[in-house]
């Protein structure tokens, strides 16, 4: 389905620290004392899905495990902001601990993830989820690239973050093998949120599939429930 906003995956993601300050500032406030502050994804997986022929990006989406806690699932996107779900499996990014220094991570951590166990972990976080709520965002991928490409970097760690609106937000930024935030380096947020900027209906961001294509730009307006 072609969309009037096309992806380029040359989108400018660029944030300051203050604001990564300001952000995740907002999101502890508001969060459980025991909840998680964020999570890691490696370098290779993440340069898997971005190698698919048609990627632009990569689309998170905020999902909940067995557990209750809050988990993103990863998945390339084309210029039309669809879903890439065909030839490579979703990414489930790890859980990053409170005490992450000293924690040694790796590059080709194992994210595996079928596409039925996503789609449980996508369910569980819109049935907990508000009319209209953030389901997740895109990144694009020039940036994630550049962030990748620094040196010592061996995957993102992603950090959750609030608007002071309390709209939820993605923030991103390279890791070393100690565990250690590259925080003089390059950090991301500015992501495309869902909605709107949101795919065709699929098995990640519905509960069900709509009879028709053109059904799912009017899903995300809140017309119909996804």
């Amino acid at each position: 389905m072609e969309k009037c906003v096309k992806l380029t995956g040359l989108e400018d993601h660029a944030i300051t620290l203050a604001t990564v300050n300001l952000l995740t500032k907002n999101y502890r406030r508001h969060a459980d004392v025991d909840a998680d502050w964020g999570g890691f994804a490696g370098k290779a997986a993440l340069q898997n899905l971005l190698a698919q022929d048609s990627a632009v990006g990569i689309r998170y989406y905020y999902g909940i495990d067995v557990d209750g806690v809050c988990r993103l699932v990863l998945v390339g996107v084309d210029e039309n902001r669809n879903d890439l779900l065909d030839a490579t499996a979703p990414l489930l990014a790890l859980r990053d601990p409170h005490n992450r220094y000293g924690q040694v991570s790796a590059a080709e951590a194992d994210h595996t993830v079928s596409l039925a166990a996503a789609a449980q972990l996508t369910r569980r976080y819109r049935r907990s989820a508000g009319e209209r709520a953030v389901i997740g965002g895109y990144f694009g991928k020039a940036a994630l690239e550049k962030l990748l490409a620094q040196p010592e970097c061996i995957g993102v760690r992603y950090y959750f973050g609030r608007e002071d609106d309390g709209k939820p937000v993605i923030v991103l930024l390279g890791v070393d093998s100690a565990g250690r935030d590259l925080l003089d380096g390059v950090l991301l947020d500015l992501s495309m949120l869902c909605p709107p900027f949101c795919a065709d209906i699929n098995l990640l961001n519905s509960a069900e599939r709509l009879p028709f294509p053109g059904e799912a730009e009017i899903a995300y307006s809140g017309k119909l429930a996804a």
